[in-house]
């Protein structure tokens, strides 16, 4: 007990248990100005002289008498507990003890003066072991400063029925002869004998409280042992206890995380219940659908809404048996189609009928737990009366459409999205001499033994199907079965069904074959006259090109300025390209196409041919794929290349010496290409001194360059150049804008 040590006693340190100390009991005195005792402070109701003070009696002023004796003439004392606490002084004690600084303290070794220590530890030692009164003399000890020897008495004093003793320590001084005498330089033998004498006392007494101290130490050493094992026994004990309780703390903290884990899954499995709850809740609210839970004894245990109204039922109906409900639809053996229900595990639908005459198809399903048993049904009400009423209509339009397929006088085939044929009228099993189930459910390519199948039908077809929308007088021209041969324009469009995506082609097909073999004859007839008529066209034009030609030919020798001689000169190469067209065309046996890759490697041969000086070290080539070009388009694009290569041969290839004319031998080309959307793409291009920078193509004032432009305005096309080493032209039109 931290701080009342000197109150109680361990008597079971584990079990912590205590008793009281034996105390003496504290003596309250009144003391008077002489520093005595108030005689008489202890007495109470006694007389009073008239001075006031208190009347005392004959004993009492003996006692008071021996206490004046005590405290004048006793030797100097002090009672210690078993603590070795000072519980009493008497007389002049405090030559002997002296508090010590610091923390108050009445402990006797703390207070004792210099040199009484060891003697009195031996003594109070001794007597605690012995019992007995044990006396210490010529006790070395310095009072105010000069060494003395006192006595030192030690009485131990039992307490009555206890086992407990308190000690009275006793001085004696021994007055002047207890001074040590000091040293001479002269000593009689009779002084010698009596320090020997003394000495070897001392040195008796200094061996006696030495063997003490050396008893004492072993007695406290003992007592450390035992202490010491008393400590570890309770410290093993303390650690077992500590196993124990970190067992058990373990097994706490496991038994701790199992509960914790249970609750989670717990919360798991209640959060899941919950939201399993909210989606039927959630599920059945949303469904405007009336639904009716039943029991396995038939009683109503759950309803949406809309089956509140349309079964008649009441939110206190849950748990009434559904026979008992007066319901607004009529259903009489409702009972015995649960049941059945309910034993075969299986699907019932009937088509039932409320009292407005709205039709229902009424679903009875068994209600399955998730461990698979039937504790009830399901029954579920679905509107059809919309759904009977479109079925009625689409069977009205498919007899309308049967109608009117069967009046039209020209073929139909009506194809599904896998191109096989759903529908054909009576128009097209006679036009091709064919019964109805060889057409039906038959793709429209195996018909006829494949005639059908061929490449640009397939290609209408798909993208019919796959871009929405239909083609027109796609002719057709084959062999048929049964019928011979025949010229057939074929119509098609898509239709779709609403809210589905089941999409159909109806094909409508016209016979013009009589009509095509007119018009072949008309042709034919017309093509004679108009080829004769075209090629005398195409030969006097030709002529009249190489008469101008000529005449500027002849013009040019005259001509002296050189600048008006190129100009000439360039006029007659334009001349004479649109001459080589029209002859081409007089050539050609179409008359108003011409095969435009021979007629740019003519021209580019022709240019490079009339210019000899500037050809000489250049070199050509022609790539150019099968394109024809009629009149209209071949005209500009003859004229532009002619432009181009003549300018390359002028200026990218000077003879004048230069440094460029030394270069190595230069090289035009020129590439014609046309793709299958109809655009066309021509490239000029030379390995010679390029364009200079400050050349703009589109704002250049040369006549070349004007004609050029103009002549790519008219074709709707786009011309570029780019200078890298050499010049590289490129237009770019679209045959189908002419």
């Amino acid at each position: 007990m931290t701080g009342l040590e000197n109150l109680f006693a361990p008597v079971d340190t584990r079990s912590r248990i205590f008793s009281r100390k034996m105390r003496a009991a504290n003596v309250h005195l009144e003391l008077t100005r002489s520093g005595l005792p108030a005689i008489g402070s202890m007495f109470h109701g006694r007389a009073v002289n008239p001075g006031g003070e208190v009347a005392q009696t004959e004993a009492e002023i003996v006692k008071d008498a021996e206490q004046i004796v005590l405290s004048k003439f006793t030797p100097p004392s002090v009672l210690i507990n078993q603590d070795f606490e000072i519980v009493q002084f008497r007389g002049n004690a405090n030559r002997f003890f002296a508090p010590a600084s610091g923390r108050a303290s009445l402990h006797v070794f703390k207070m004792a003066r210099e040199g009484l220590m060891a003697d009195l530890r031996a003594a109070l030692r001794q007597a605690s072991k012995s019992g007995a009164a044990v006396e210490k003399r010529n006790v070395g000890i310095k009072l105010d400063g000069k060494p003395e020897a006192v006595d030192l008495r030690v009485v131990p004093i039992r307490v009555k029925s206890t086992a407990l003793y308190y000690y009275l320590v006793l001085f004696d001084e021994r007055g002047e002869r207890g001074r040590l005498p000091l040293r001479s330089k002269k000593r009689s033998n009779a002084e010698e004998a009596g320090r020997t004498k003394e000495l070897k006392l001392e040195l008796e007494s200094t061996r006696d409280n030495l063997q003490s101290i050396i008893e004492e130490q072993e007695a406290t050493n003992e007592e450390l042992k035992a202490a010491n094992e008393e400590i570890l026994s309770s410290n093993e004990e303390l650690q077992s206890t500590n196993e124990e309780a970190e067992t058990a703390k373990e097994e706490l903290q496991s038994t701790n995380e199992e509960l914790m884990t249970l609750n989670e899954e717990v919360q798991q499995r209640n959060a899941e219940l919950s939201h399993v709850n909210s989606d039927l809740v959630n599920l059945l609210a949303s469904v405007n659908l009336p639904v009716i839970i039943l029991g396995a004894d038939m009683r109503i245990r759950k309803f949406t809404a809309p089956a509140e109204k349309l079964m008649n039922l009441i939110p206190t109906d849950v748990g009434r048996p559904i026979g008992d409900i007066k319901m607004n639809v009529d259903i009489p053996d409702l009972d015995r189609l649960v049941a059945e229900v309910i034993e075969t595990v299986t699907l019932v639908e009937q088509e039932v009928r409320d009292k407005k005459g709205n039709s229902y198809s009424m679903r009875i399903r068994p209600y399955k737990t998730p461990d698979n048993k039937i504790e009830g049904a399901i029954i579920v009400f679905l509107d059809i009366t919309h759904a009977k009423g479109a079925v009625m209509e689409l069977e009205s339009a498919h007899q309308h459409l049967n109608t009117v397929l069967e009046l039209l006088s020209s073929p139909v085939i009506i194809l599904d999205s896998s191109y096989k044929v759903v529908k054909s009228n009576s128009a097209f099993t006679q036009v091709f001499k064919m019964a109805p189930e060889e057409t039906i459910g038959r793709s429209i390519y195996e018909l006829g033994g494949g005639v059908w199948d061929i490449p640009p039908m397939r290609i209408r077809l798909e993208k019919a199907f796959a871009e929405d929308k239909g083609f027109f007088d796609f002719e057709l021209q084959r062999e048929f079965p049964r019928v011979g041969e025949k010229t057939l324009l074929v119509h098609a469009r898509l239709v779709a069904e609403p809210g589905k995506e089941g999409k159909y082609v109806f094909l409508a097909v016209d016979d013009v074959t009589e009509r095509a073999r007119a018009e072949r004859a008309t042709e034919a007839s017309i093509g004679e006259k108009a080829d004769v008529f075209l090629g005398e066209i195409h030969h006097r034009v030709k002529n009249n090109l190489q008469i101008i030609s000529s005449l500027l030919n002849l013009q040019a020798g005259y001509v002296k300025d050189q600048d008006a001689l190129r100009m000439f000169r360039e006029s007659q190469d334009r001349v004479r390209s649109m001459a080589m067209i029209h002859e081409k065309l007089y050539q050609s046996k179409a008359l108003t196409r011409i095969d435009f890759a021979d007629y740019t490697k003519t021209l580019v041969r022709d240019l490079f041919a009339s210019n000899p000086e500037k050809s000489r070290n250049v070199s050509f080539s022609v790539e150019a794929e099968d394109a024809w070009f009629d009149i209209g388009i071949a005209v500009p694009c003859g004229l532009i290349i002619n432009e181009l290569v003549s300018n390359a041969l002028t200026h990218a290839f000077p003879a004048d010496g230069s440094k460029k004319a030394a270069a190595e031998p230069g090289k035009v080309r020129v590439s014609i290409r046309a793709s299958e959307d109809d655009e066309v793409t021509i490239v000029v291009s030379d390995t010679g001194a390029g364009l200079p920078k400050s050349v703009d193509v589109g704002r250049a004032e040369t006549l070349g360059l004007r004609i050029v432009r103009s002549l790519t305005d008219q074709l709707g096309g786009e011309l570029h150049a780019k200078v890298a080493e050499g010049t590289e032209w490129t237009l770019r039109f679209r045959k189908k804008h002419l």
